[in-house]
């Protein structure tokens, strides 16, 4: 659903799965929080593989945060094995979360893409600071093209960033 690459490679079924669970109204609602609570931050920068680190947050801890979920128990769902905890805590698709989680962490090329878009050579090597504020902007824009997908009743596959 949301990662073209991975269409490419053989993960359609993958995508088509996404893509059938975030037609719901649970979805529908966490993805339309998740463009409140990004555009609301005011240190627009993310942080990857854990929920929250001090008093930085990932995708899924700034959603913990907006919900008021306890974030210490949300880094132990952080593992793939937990996932399914993790969906239920939020009241969405196993699916969904793990697809966030992914576009989060890996991106599918995000950082290549706003390179490219913010005229940095790909050879450079990309500050931490940077990084952060790139993901940032690519969930964010992840986050709302996934919601322009659904509000357009059309099944398309979703680019990244």
């Amino acid at each position: 659903m949301f990662c073209p690459v991975l269409k490419e490679t053989g993960f359609s079924l993958w995508n088509t799965l996404v893509q059938e669970k975030a037609w719901g109204s649970r979805s529908v609602k966490f993805l339309t929080e998740l463009v409140e609570a990004l555009s609301s931050m005011t240190d627009r920068k993310l942080i990857s593989y854990t929920a929250y680190r001090g008093i930085q947050c990932s995708t899924i801890g700034v959603m913990g945060i907006k919900r008021g979920l306890d974030l210490n128990e949300l880094n132990s769902y952080m593992f793939h094995d937990k996932m399914n905890t993790m969906a239920v805590l939020f009241g969405v698709s196993t699916s969904l979360i793990k697809e966030v989680v992914f576009q989060n962490d890996e991106g599918c090329g995000y950082c290549e893409l706003l390179a490219q878009q913010h005229g940095v050579p790909l050879d450079l090597k990309l500050s931490l600071d940077d990084l952060e504020r790139w993901r940032w902007e690519a969930m964010l824009a992840w986050a709302s093209n996934a919601l322009a997908v659904i509000d357009s009743s059309q099944p398309a596959v979703l680019a990244t960033a």
